[in-house]
């Protein structure tokens, strides 16, 4: 079988219809130079709270939760992020209730899951 050539492809003038999620107002995307992320400032964790940086690209409902090495999770922060709003934040979590081992935290955003590891050695 040959490979096609330019000459064999019909392009045809025509449109694309896609279908826009409003939810949570407009999000269309503007990376501005950086991308989503959520990063753990010291690892290990010896404190007893969990330093993190979160950064976000679109305007919406956020949450972070805590998921233990069984799968057990636990929503430790929302937050509404809109278009006047800073893309960074940072955030001091109290983790004095968990004990010494390996965790996920994972940021919910609204179209996508970011996640960092971390390991806490009170």
């Amino acid at each position: 079988m040959s490979k096609p050539s330019d000459k064999e492809i019909d392009l045809n003038d025509g449109y694309l219809k896609l279908k826009i999620c409003n939810e949570g107002g407009d999000r269309l995307l503007k990376t501005a130079g950086h991308a989503a992320s959520v990063t753990v400032i010291e690892n290990p964790v010896h404190l007893t709270t969990l330093e993190l940086e979160c950064n976000v690209i679109e305007n919406g409902n956020y949450s972070l939760e805590i998921i233990d090495i069984l799968g057990n999770s636990q929503k430790v922060k929302e937050w509404k992020v809109t278009s006047k709003d800073n893309k960074k934040f940072k955030f001091s979590i109290p983790v004095d209730n968990y004990g010494n081992g390996n965790y996920i935290v994972v940021m919910n955003t609204p179209s996508a899951k970011y996640t960092a590891k971390f390991i806490l050695a009170k």
